[in-house]
């Protein structure tokens, strides 16, 4: 923390002072980076970035101490991880080659040996992360340990905090999503 020389370090930086800013700077942003990386960010500078870019635009509407300032600037780079994820979660990164997504359909309605089958071979060919990626955080996370990590319901339940039927509920949706998905790329 800055400590009592804030105020004048926040009324420098209103005018414009690059010290200011740099200590502005040197304080919160290491504290955001391990805010973005413990919320599982992947551009991490960006949203510094993004976020001083905001603290920069609406300082002179701030008002408060250093604390109040610390959380106003967490409130800023919430919202901006919000904002990254929400677009994250629209618009895949990439698209999946065809005959994946066949053989993935196929074993999402035949036995578990067959879907263990395609899961190996979508790890492979890197398109695993392309399919979670379409997921939400939580279907993601439940899959990975249920069918990556091959376990029950039961552990990935205490796992992750979570009732047995909270995690079955979650990878039928998780399930249901990607189903849902496969339909959608044989319609367009």
């Amino acid at each position: 923390m800055i400590g009592d020389v804030f105020p004048t370090v926040l009324a420098a930086a209103r005018l414009a002072d690059q010290a200011a800013w740099d200590t502005l700077y040197r304080d919160i942003a290491g504290p955001l980076a391990g805010f973005f990386r413990s919320r599982g960010a992947g551009d991490v500078d960006n949203l510094i970035g993004d976020t001083f870019l905001h603290v920069a635009r609406n300082l002179s509407t701030f008002t408060g101490d250093e604390n109040q300032f610390r959380a106003w600037v967490f409130t800023i780079a919430h919202r901006r991880l919000v904002d990254v994820l929400r677009r994250e979660q629209r618009r895949p990164a990439t698209t999946l080659d065809p005959a994946i997504l066949v053989s993935l359909a196929d074993a999402l309605n035949d036995s578990d040996d067959e879907l263990d089958r395609v899961i190996e071979r979508l790890d492979s060919t890197g398109a695993l992360n392309t399919l979670l990626s379409s997921l939400t955080a939580d279907q993601a996370e439940v899959l990975v340990l249920r069918f990556g990590a091959d376990l029950d319901a039961t552990s990935v339940g205490v796992l992750t905090g979570r009732s047995t039927n909270a995690v079955a509920a979650i990878t039928a949706r998780a399930l249901a999503r990607l189903r849902q998905l496969l339909e959608q790329s044989f319609v367009t």
